[in-house]
């Protein structure tokens, strides 16, 4: 009965604590930009590549939910949509199934690039090595997204007609500051997904970190 009643109390201190500590997490996130640093080029963009089909299998569900919806809803409630349905998948699949997205790579190399107490005889060479990697990595995710874009059309989806109009808004009607800020704002967010998911232990914990600076990112229209 004592070593019964000792696995059960055990089993619920394991459930009670289902998350890291912000030093635990950075411990973690350090190792998984160690590990990314440490990729041959042939790893990097198959991943890349593979990645760029979930943010493109999130492209399209949000285009075809929220982007479709046009001017039939108020601007908040269409933006809640498009954002709460779509991409979080994305950044979901990458973490959960694995993969090399451009932008949580940043976050994550920059990590184990300045991590604590770094030697500065080598940084030159890791510097190196990062930029290479996040080179890899968007050319892995632009040949993905590019395949998805491409079936899209072929498949005559409903996600085309909203990408495209989204497109032209982002081409025409935003200006390069416009742009830029947005663009430090969104990736901001991903880093937080990427970070905070790290933080949890079970996937759906996982799930619900992803989903809430994703969908933030793109309620508020961020850009990436």
């Amino acid at each position: 009965l004592g070593l019964a009643a000792g696995t059960a109390k055990s089993r619920l201190g394991r459930r009670a604590v289902s998350f890291k500590s912000p030093e635990e997490t950075y411990k973690t996130v350090m190792a998984g930009g160690e590990a990314r640093l440490s990729m041959t080029p042939r790893e990097v963009i198959l991943q890349g590549i593979v990645t760029g089909f979930y943010i493109g299998f999130g492209g399209v569900l949000c285009s075809t939910v929220g982007g479709s919806v046009g001017a039939r809803l108020p601007a908040g409630l269409q933006r809640l949509l498009f954002g709460a349905v779509g991409f979080p998948l994305s950044i979901f699949l990458t973490t959960i199934a694995g993969g090399q997205g451009f932008t949580p790579n940043v976050s994550v190399m920059s990590t184990a690039f300045l991590r604590k107490g770094s030697d500065d005889k080598d940084r030159d060479q890791r510097i190196n090595t990062m930029m290479k990697n996040l080179a890899y990595a968007y050319l892995g995710n632009t040949i993905g997204l590019v395949t998805i874009a491409f079936l899209a059309n072929l498949a005559s989806l409903p996600a085309v007609p909203a990408s495209i109009h989204i497109a032209k808004h982002k081409v025409f009607d935003l200006n390069f500051v416009e742009v830029l800020v947005r663009g430090v704002l969104g990736g901001w967010l991903i880093g937080l997904a990427v970070w905070t998911a790290q933080s949890a232990e079970e996937v759906g914990s996982k799930f619900v970190t992803i989903w809430l600076c994703i969908s933030t990112y793109v309620i508020c229209q961020y850009e990436h």
